[in-house]
C-alpha cells in the first residue's frame, strides 16, 4: 500500500500492459499484510513489486501472476 502526500492509500493494478493507480480503503493489518476494504476487485491483478517507480498509465510487463 502506498500513500499520497495527503495520506490517501492507493495501489497499482495491471491491465493490458499498463499500470493504473487506484485509491483504496484499508482495514486491519495482519503482520505485513493489509486488508483492502474497497477499491480492488477479485479479478484484478495487483502489482506487488516496484510500485514506487510507477506512475498512472506506465507501460509494464507482467512476469509472475
Amino acid at each position: 500500500i502506498l500513500r499520497t502526500p495527503e495520506g490517501q492509500p492507493y495501489i497499482f493494478i495491471a491491465d493490458k500492459g499498463q499500470a493504473f493507480q487506484r485509491n483504496v480503503s484499508v482495514g486491519n493489518l495482519y503482520g505485513d499484510k493489509v486488508e483492502i476494504l474497497s477499491g480492488l476487485s477479485a479479478n484484478e491483478t495487483l502489482i506487488t513489486g516496484g510500485q514506487h517507480k510507477l506512475a498512472n498509465g506506465s507501460k509494464i510487463s507482467v512476469t509472475n501472476k
